[in-house]
């Protein structure tokens, strides 16, 4: 078998399908072979053993293990979720705590064209976190990432042409970068776009506002989600939404099941109400303690 077919029934062994029951150690397997055999593997075997599965327990010395495997093949992903590992705040992972190969590894990947490797650097720079504050260097990686294809490194390059953080202030850039990063599926570019519009940034425009805030939430975004539920919550003729507080609910509970705080609230009102849902004090409860966690 090749190794393309080896590092795809790995994929199939991890998640399952109607026919193959998830077997992780079989995926484990498939993906040494392919990995053996010159392709992708190791990255796969090191995030299940850094997550742990439904079947194979977390272990970071092995996820370490084969990331290091990743790396010596000059895998970017490898390297960025090897640095990513070394700079966890995460109490339970201080002792690999290593921000300066962390660096070494993000540069690495850097020369390498990784995409996501050039955000977090930049990300890195942008708020000086375990190197000197640099704007100017945040804004260099970010225009790495935006070139190398990463849809977050696009979107922070445009928030910075949008406040002018180590770059002149240029909104049109700012608008370009947003609607490119929202054009690789980046919801939150989307969502950016969106208030924009709403807020006069780029010019006042309620039909790009609407179209926008509907691409954020096709895109998945909590907020434009929530921000739909009140639009319909209370109706807003200057967008032809009329209200409908069925509608109200169904968007509010999708953005609070999602996690976001503000929706939660509106959910644990709209069941203890009994507006567009039926009335259920136990589920308004239970959506209460989800605000408040």
């Amino acid at each position: 078998h090749s190794p393309y077919y080896n590092w795809f029934m790995g994929i199939v062994y991890c998640t399952g399908t109607d026919d193959i029951d998830i077997d992780e150690n079989k995926a484990i397997e498939f993906w040494n072979k392919s990995f053996s055999e010159g392709f992708y593997g190791s990255l796969q075997i090191a995030n299940l053993y850094a997550n742990g599965g439904s079947q194979i327990e977390k272990n970071i010395d092995k996820a370490i293990e084969f990331y290091k495997k990743g790396v010596e093949t000059n895998g970017t992903g490898s390297m960025l979720h090897l640095a990513n590992l070394y700079l966890s705040p995460d109490s339970s992972l201080q002792k690999y705590h290593n921000p300066k190969a962390a660096l070494e590894l993000l540069k690495k990947a850097v020369k390498h064209g990784g995409a996501d490797a050039c955000d977090r650097l930049g990300c890195m720079y942008s708020f000086g976190e375990n190197v000197e504050k640099d704007d100017e260097q945040a804004v260099k990686y970010f225009k790495l990432a935006d070139e190398y294809g990463s849809s977050n490194g696009t979107l922070n390059l445009g928030a910075n042409y949008h406040t002018g953080r180590g770059v002149e202030q240029n909104l049109k850039k700012a608008e370009a970068c947003y609607k490119k990063a929202a054009d690789r599926g980046n919801h939150e570019a989307a969502m950016r776009i969106a208030e924009c519009y709403a807020n006069h940034t780029f010019g006042y425009d309620l039909t790009k506002y609407k179209e926008y805030l509907n691409k954020a939430v096709k895109l998945g975004s909590p907020r434009a989600t929530y921000k739909m539920a009140e639009l319909y919550y209370h109706g807003y003729s200057e967008l032809n939404i009329k209200q409908d507080v069925f509608q109200a609910f169904v968007y509010a509970k999708k953005a609070a099941d999602a996690g976001w705080i503000d929706a939660c609230e509106m959910v644990s009102y709209l069941y203890e109400n009994g507006i567009g849902c039926d009335k259920d004090i136990a589920k308004a409860k239970e959506y209460h303690n989800k605000a408040s966690m």
